[in-house]
């Protein structure tokens, strides 16, 4: 009987853990999200990511978890894009907008390929 309670007491923690894990996961999309969108001056509709996928996977160090969310957002008010974020564990892990709401870097020639990547300046060292 010691046993089986504490099997059942063992999976209980597992699914409480990992309910509020992906809760705090959530709300650390819908901030990106909401982020991402003021960056690119666009409206972060529905104030809300929603959760697509969640997979485990080997990272260094161990096992995480990878969480695919989805959000929408606009730029005029009346047509709908669809926006992702990727996760792992509570980290960015990747982020796109529909094809054609980024802005373009000011160095681009039309002949050069465009993507999604946001370039960062470089840390300037004292």
């Amino acid at each position: 009987m010691l046993n089986s309670g504490f099997i059942l007491l063992a999976i209980v923690a597992v699914v409480a853990w990992f309910w509020f894990d992906n809760a705090r996961a959530k709300e650390k999309a819908s901030m990106l999200g909401l982020n991402i969108c003021r960056h690119h001056n666009l409206q972060f509709l529905e104030d809300t990511a929603v959760l697509r996928s969640t997979r485990l996977l080997r990272i260094p160090g161990g096992i995480g978890v990878r969480r695919e969310f989805d959000f929408e957002y606009t730029e005029e008010g009346v047509s709908r894009h669809k926006g992702s974020i990727i996760l792992i564990g509570i980290r960015i892990h990747r982020f796109s907008l529909e094809e054609g709401h980024l802005p373009l870097p000011e160095s681009t020639q039309p002949d050069q390929r465009v993507s999604n990547v946001i370039p960062f300046k470089p840390r300037q060292r004292s």
